[in-house]
C-alpha cells in the first residue's frame, strides 16, 4: 500500500512557507492543505550540535502551531539548516551577508540537514535527512549575479544552482 493511499482520510497540514516543499509534497499527489501563518521565535540552544539543529527547530514549529489538533490531522512542519565547518549558516540579515555565506561556502563541502516533524493529536515523530553538497567555486561576478536568486528563492535554494554536484549520505 503506497504513502498516498495510507492517509487517505487524514487532513494533511503542512505548515510551511516553503514554496519547495509545497512542490515536493505536490509531487507525492498527497492532498493537503497549508497551515495559516504563525509566530514561532527559531532559537535554538547554543549546546546543540549543528547536526540536531533543523530536527530540533521542526520539532518547535511544531509544537508553537497555535491550533488543537483534530483526531484525522496530521501536521507536518519542516526545518533546513546549511552546515559548514560546524557552524550553522543562519539566513543572511542582507546582501552583504549572503555574498560572504556565498564566498565561504565556494568551492567547499557543505552539508544541508532538513528535519521534519509528522504531528497528530497524541503522537508525534521527528526525523532528519542530511545530504553532503560540493559548492562550485564562485568567481565574485557569479556571486553578485546570483543576488535575484537569492531574492527570489532564498539562500539554500538558490545555492543548488550553483553547485557542482551533490552528494547523498
Amino acid at each position: 500500500m503506497l504513502l498516498h493511499d495510507k492517509l487517505q482520510g487524514y487532513d494533511v497540514v503542512l505548515a510551511s512557507a516553503s514554496p519547495r516543499r509545497r512542490e515536493l509534497l505536490s509531487a507525492t499527489g498527497i492532498k493537503y492543505r497549508l497551515a495559516e501563518r504563525f509566530e514561532c521565535e527559531e532559537n535554538y540552544p547554543s549546546t546543540l550540535s549543528a547536526e540536531e539543529v533543523a530536527p530540533y527547530l521542526s520539532l518547535l514549529k511544531s509544537h508553537a502551531y497555535p491550533h488543537n489538533l483534530a483526531h484525522n490531522e496530521l501536521l507536518i512542519t519542516a526545518d533546513t539548516v546549511v552546515i559548514l565547518e560546524e557552524d550553522v549558516l543562519g539566513k543572511p540579515k542582507d546582501e552583504a551577508e549572503a555574498r560572504e555565506i556565498l564566498r565561504r561556502l565556494s568551492g567547499n563541502d557543505h552539508y544541508v540537514v532538513t528535519g521534519v516533524t509528522l504531528r497528530m493529536q497524541h503522537s508525534e515523530r521527528t526525523f532528519a535527512s542530511r545530504s553532503r553538497v560540493r559548492f562550485a567555486e564562485l568567481t565574485d561576478e557569479q556571486i553578485d549575479k546570483s543576488d535575484e536568486k537569492r531574492k527570489r528563492a532564498g539562500l539554500t535554494e538558490a545555492s543548488a544552482v550553483l553547485t557542482k554536484e551533490e552528494v547523498k549520505q
